[in-house]
């Protein structure tokens, strides 16, 4: 063949793609570049002639818009190899500009269609070509050459940014690592603080050097597999330190910059990658400027590209929990995110809903009027991204925030009722599509949250595909999937073992005095207590190392056989599904509970607020360590007298501690006697009722069942508990449910009876409910 041949080529080539696509047709194209590949081997001085070249790329070019380049036979095809090698060697011939930026746009869409499948991993990572990049990047303070040049090693370098979003299995290649340590090199240089100085407000007024450098490099950097690679994230560490500074100042002295804030929202993600910064370290002053900073520049009258770069940046800031609180403080940030959420921008609605989940209290979610359309956000995100290769790193990120979101009992309801558990069986189901270790984990442990719910709990239960992924999943080696699928199997083996309500006989011959329940977010003050007890001679179980195996079974061997459990309360506590565990146990099992602030102002609910309800709290934030500790102390002897007393009593009277429920029998004629009383006999209000108004009440209405559960309560201790169950109906269900239960009569508490209560109840609550409500919350929760 020769050059002249070459137009006999593009015919047979613009033939065969104006066809319809069928297999006939895909191997005729094969076929056809299959003779193209074999004149060019066997004529060496075709293979070099870049006339011929620049023609076959831009032909292929145009068989890529047609969609023919995706199909598998033709991506692996030994031609590319041809035409990444004549990229190579003219890379920095100033006079092929041109089809060197036909060639990188060619490789570019076709990496993109293809979602960089092995066949172009191989094709790509390729010594030469990532020696001439990095040769490009160290000199890159140097260039001066043509703006369509920079163009071409832009494409490039997207190339392997794309490659190290896709693949996260290449985290240990050798060759684009050292490509990372080279942008690293580069975006901390004099060179890059230089520009930095006359840094343009949009990224289309940047030109082509500060658009390598502020949008290619920072975008290669952004979605390095920071969580795979400590080398990664030691080097990500020093970049902030080095720019973090800067960046905050800049953002003081002007107004919102786009290339900026795509810098900052870098700088941010370190606070997301592990054992960059926890409780063991000062966080940095800085990234409480830039989180204020951000905070400060969101206008919903502004360009929602803004928003969605500022949205960005306080997310990944909200994983630290000091971050965290620092934001809560900010009155008017619920506010504009509850407005801004309802744009036209399901990414700014998500952002949003993303923050939210963790600055709101349980009673702001019930406030909502649109739950449905923050899990319907979620759900058609769910579904774009788990079947979409390109957005795999989004989706970790996306679970990662329905897992703080699941904390609310309202949100499980959500969840449940559009269908989105199904769509969470299947990230473990079929967890080889995913990938990434983290999206399995996170999965799991939403299904842990949502196990709370007794219908989310009977869904899981009885898909017996998900059960013996289970099993499997139970022996992995990454610790954490093992710890996450021990939980879960856990929760769904105790629904079936419930304990029986009655208080457990735990003695000072206990194997432990005391059972230390906590974050690890909050480890540092927690393992000071613990220290403290043992030195005072405590026996103490803490999970000082995060034990793994079959953790589950031995933190209930520890509540089980400990006299007190402790329960370090704090945001991340409460959103923890393995916490939840903990506490719910210790509180089915009637333990004594101390409950221990560990976070300034932080108050529990939802269902942590309604296993503490009526507890002494110690604060450990507004007293000094030592102060508090003897707080602790004096709390636990107290507690200790009052059991040897009761101990001390029953041995004289030969009577429980306990007042014992009456036979259901007894209760029934009660109610007869009741139900013959005039409604008008019970007073308007009922915090103004006596014991024997409630028993007329219950009566009246044939609550026979929760003759038991009120038993010896007053119109007061009533209405608290309506309050109780308006703040959280399901949880006081099945806390009322297993008191009837735990009684020993054959009555059962039904959801119709529940709800019947409530409904009867509410006749005689006060219209104005929210000072008694404030007066009940400061009764019952006393902080020391």
């Amino acid at each position: 063949m020769s050059a002249i041949d070459y137009t006999e080529i593009r015919q047979k080539f613009a033939s065969l793609v104006n066809q319809t696509c069928t297999n006939k047709v895909n191997r005729r194209l094969s076929a056809l570049l299959d003779d193209i590949y074999n004149d060019l081997e066997n004529n060496m001085l075709l293979r070099t002639n870049l006339d011929i070249l620049n023609e076959l790329s831009s032909t292929l070019m145009a068989a890529h818009r047609e969609q023919w380049l995706h199909q598998p036979q033709l991506l692996g095809h030994p031609i590319f190899i041809i035409l990444r090698d004549c990229l190579i060697d003219i890379l920095f011939d100033e006079k092929q500009v041109e089809l060197v930026a036909r060639l990188s746009t060619l490789l570019h869409h076709v990496c993109h269609a293809t979602a960089v499948k092995d066949e172009m991993v191989r094709l790509m990572i390729c010594k030469p070509l990532i020696d001439k990049l990095n040769f490009f990047i160290i000199e890159f303070e140097q260039y001066r050459g043509p703006p369509k040049q920079l163009e071409s090693m832009n494409r490039l370098l997207r190339i392997f940014t794309l490659i190290q979003t896709m693949r996260i299995d290449l985290y240990e290649d050798s060759l684009l690592e050292l490509l990372f340590l080279n942008v690293s090199k580069c975006i901390s240089s004099t060179f890059f603080m230089a520009q930095l100085s006359s840094v343009p407000q949009s990224m289309s007024d940047l030109e082509s050097i500060q658009t390598f450098l502020f949008d290619s490099c920072i975008e290669f950097m952004y979605w390095q597999p920071y969580e795979e690679s400590l080398l990664r994230r030691q080097t990500l560490g020093q970049i902030c330190g080095i720019l973090l500074p800067v960046i905050v100042r800049l953002m003081s002295l002007l107004s919102f910059s786009e290339p900026i804030m795509r810098i900052a929202n870098l700088l941010s993600i370190h606070i997301m990658v592990p054992e960059s910064y926890t409780d063991d370290k000062v966080l940095h002053q800085d990234y409480f400027a830039l989180l204020k900073h951000c905070i400060s520049m969101i206008d919903v009258e502004t360009v929602r590209s803004k928003e969605r770069l500022l949205l960005e940046c306080i997310c990944h800031l909200t994983n630290h929990s000091d971050l965290l609180a620092f934001m809560i403080e900010f009155d008017s940030l619920k506010p504009t995110l509850l407005k801004i959420s309802d744009m036209d921008d399901c990414e700014i609605s998500l952002n949003s809903y993303r923050i939210l989940a963790l600055i709101m209290c349980e009673d702001d979610i019930k406030a909502l009027k649109n739950a449905n359309k923050i899990v319907g956000i979620y759900y058609l995100y769910f579904i774009s991204m788990m079947e979409d290769p390109v957005q795999r790193t989004a989706f970790q990120s996306l679970l990662q925030s329905l897992k703080n979101f699941v904390q609310h009992d309202q949100v499980k309801v959500e969840v449940l009722q559009q269908n989105i558990i199904p769509l969470l069986i299947r990230c473990v189901t079929e967890r080889q599509s995913f990938q990434s270790m983290k999206t399995l984990q996170y999965a799991i442990e939403i299904l842990i949250a949502l196990s709370f719910n007794d219908e989310a709990s009977n869904i899981l239960e009885k898909d017996s595909e998900l059960i013996k992924c289970l099993e499997t999943l139970k022996t992995s080696h990454e610790e954490t999937i093992q710890r996450a699928t021990n939980h879960l199997i856990w929760r769904l083996e105790q629904k079936h073992n419930i304990p029986n309500g009655s208080a457990p006989h735990v003695t000072s011959k206990s194997k432990y005095d005391i059972m230390i329940s906590y974050s690890h977010n909050d480890k540092k003050l927690c393992f000071q207590v613990c220290d403290f007890l043992e030195k005072d001679g405590f026996r103490v179980w803490l999970d000082r190392d995060r034990m793994h195996g079959d953790v589950i079974v031995a933190m209930a061997d520890a509540i089980e056989n400990s006299e007190f459990i402790i329960i370090c309360m704090s945001e991340t506590y409460k959103a923890s599904p393995y916490c939840q565990a903990e506490a719910n146990y210790a509180f089915q099992r009637q333990s004594k509970l101390l409950p221990l602030v560990m976070k300034p102002k932080y108050k529990p609910d939802g269902w942590l607020g309604f296993i503490m309800s009526g507890k002494i709290y110690v604060d450990f934030t507004k007293h000094e360590f030592n102060e508090a500790y003897l707080l602790l102390k004096h709390e636990i002897e107290n507690k200790r007298q009052v059991t040897m007393n009761q101990t001390k009593k029953m041995e004289v009277t030969h009577e429980p501690i306990l007042p014992i429920s009456l036979p259901i029998k007894v209760y029934q004629r009660q109610a007869r006697v009741y139900q013959q009383q005039a409604r008008a006999d019970l007073p308007q209000f009922v915090n103004k009722w006596s014991e024997e108004h409630v028993r007329c009440f219950l009566g009246e209405n044939n609550l026979t069942s929760l003759f038991i559960v009120f038993d010896n309560f007053n119109g007061h201790l009533l209405y608290q508990a309506y309050l109780m169950c308006e703040k959280n109906r399901e949880l006081m269900f099945q806390a009322m449910r297993e008191e009837v239960s735990a009684s020993g009569n054959s009555s059962i508490l039904t959801l119709g009876t529940y709800l019947q209560f409530l409904e009867e109840l509410k006749k005689y609550i006060p219209i104005n409910t929210t000072k008694l409500s404030q007066q009940l919350t400061s009764s019952v929760c006393c902080i020391m």
